[in-house]
């Protein structure tokens, strides 16, 4: 039941998705609306504070994924686009900032949804927020055209942020990413990016309440409040949401970060270092969760980058180990606990072992084109996956990308092939393939 993000998305978010239109989808994008007309009448002298720029991705995706086992596609491949188109008004210390995101998708069988099945997980390539539904604000809005293409509209940032000094605040609708994790998240648990997930453009935005203290001696205190909304009864509920408070500061050569968070009513102690070693960057997160019935869950990452020049080409490389204090180290993945569970639902966890082992490459083969080679290994069951990318800059605005995904193992491990009847890989992926046309623009 390991999560792959890259697309399709796992069938666990079946679950929560729904296709509730709620009133203040449109209210809240009237307000919107309202407000930047109201900056652009009453400060034309200013147009110069405004800026408006976004992009339009077309994406292929092939491949087999147990959705189709589930009758959620009729068929392969899948033809996504994503269109998003972000404004932003500054004016002294004070910013206020737009993104509309709308993904359409043909391919997809719609009449196969079972009433209260939403699309917003399987057409994003970041991670889940189920729909808008735990949110203070619900601003998704979903659609069909014919049985075969579905679209989906949504606000995902929309925010007021204040700086001025030493005090930084902001509040709205909005992404931060927090720890030193390369591949597998463990400071990081507002939307983190699935380790296989290589377009890493945008996080997807969560409302909540931001504030950062900057110190004199370089450290900060960041402060964040995240209001959640209870699945079943839509009420804003203090055990749904998320409190956090984080310290950064700096000891000689050594830079540290302490967290203390109430997070879906649980206490979680995290902290982090990280420093300069032979010339390259190494890193450590730990954190530690006490759950409900009182007991405590260790996990861990550690990891070391560098890039060199060789043959005057730019290579960069990196390695990670990833300790899942929540994993499962028995190999018997048929049942795996609440507490896992519930995480993967929410995003927050991509794995369902113990121990992993990642590494990446990436080489510059001409200023103009990349090529990345990703793999992470389940060491206990001896499985994992590869992705091979191709990344090309063929003009100033337009970029392609292509990869390929091998996952591997033996029957029953986490990304093997499942035997018949075992549902042990929610991903159960055989070899995919995955295009990417990105075109950005910008609006003078």
């Amino acid at each position: 039941m390991s999560l792959n993000t890259s697309f399709p998305r796992t069938v666990f978010y079946k679950h929560f998705a729904t296709y509730k239109t709620d009133v203040s989808i449109i209210a809240w994008r009237k307000t919107a609306m309202f407000l930047l007309i109201l900056f652009f009448f009453s400060e034309r002298a200013d147009a110069e504070n405004f800026e408006t720029e976004g992009h339009l991705k077309y994406r292929l995706w092939h491949g087999e994924d147990e959705l189709l086992d589930n009758g959620y596609l009729e068929s392969l491949p899948l033809h996504i686009l994503d269109f998003r188109l972000k404004t932003a008004y500054q004016r002294e210390y004070l910013k206020f900032i737009v993104h509309d995101e709308v993904f359409a998708i043909s391919g997809f069988r719609s009449s196969d949804l079972a009433p209260g099945e939403g699309l917003l997980p399987l057409l994003q390539a970041s991670a889940s927020n189920d729909d808008d539904k735990r949110q203070i604000f619900d601003l998704t809005l979903q659609g069909k055209e014919g049985d075969d293409i579905v679209w989906v509209n949504r606000v995902d940032r929309l925010m007021f942020s204040y700086a001025k000094g030493r005090i930084v605040a902001s509040v709205g609708r909005q992404a931060i990413t927090w720890g030193n994790a390369i591949l597998f998240p463990v400071l990081d648990f507002f939307n983190p990016f699935s380790p296989t997930q290589f377009d890493r453009d945008y996080k997807v935005g969560t409302d909540m309440l931001y504030s950062q203290w900057l110190l004199n001696d370089e450290s900060d205190i960041q402060f964040v409040v995240v209001p959640r909304r209870d699945f079943q009864t839509q009420s804003i509920e203090s055990k749904e949401s998320s409190y956090v408070v984080k310290w950064r500061t700096n000891v000689d050569e050594l830079s540290f970060d302490f967290l203390l968070s109430r997070h879906f009513d649980e206490n979680l102690l995290g902290g982090g270092v990280s420093r300069d070693l032979w010339d390259g960057m190494f890193r450590l997160d730990v954190s530690s969760v006490e759950l409900v019935n009182g007991d405590w869950k260790f996990s861990y990452v550690f990891n070391y980058d560098r890039s060199w020049v060789i043959f005057a080409k730019n290579l960069y490389g990196f390695v990670e180990y990833f300790y899942n204090g929540f994993g499962i180290d028995s190999g018997d993945y048929k049942a795996p606990p609440d507490f896992l569970i519930s995480r993967l639902l929410r995003g927050e966890m991509f794995t369902i072992g113990c121990d992993y082992f990642g590494t990446g490459l990436r080489l510059e083969l001409t200023p103009l084109l990349n090529a990345y080679a990703n793999a992470f290994f389940n060491l206990g069951d001896e499985s994992g996956q590869a992705w091979i990318n191709l990344s090309y800059d063929c003009l100033e605005n337009l970029q392609i990308t292509a990869s390929v995904g091998l996952p591997f193992g033996p029957l029953g491990s986490e990304f093997g092939k499942s035997p018949e009847g075992v549902g042990v890989s929610s991903s159960n992926i055989a070899v995919s393939g995955y295009f990417q046309l990105s075109y950005f623009f910008g609006v003078a």
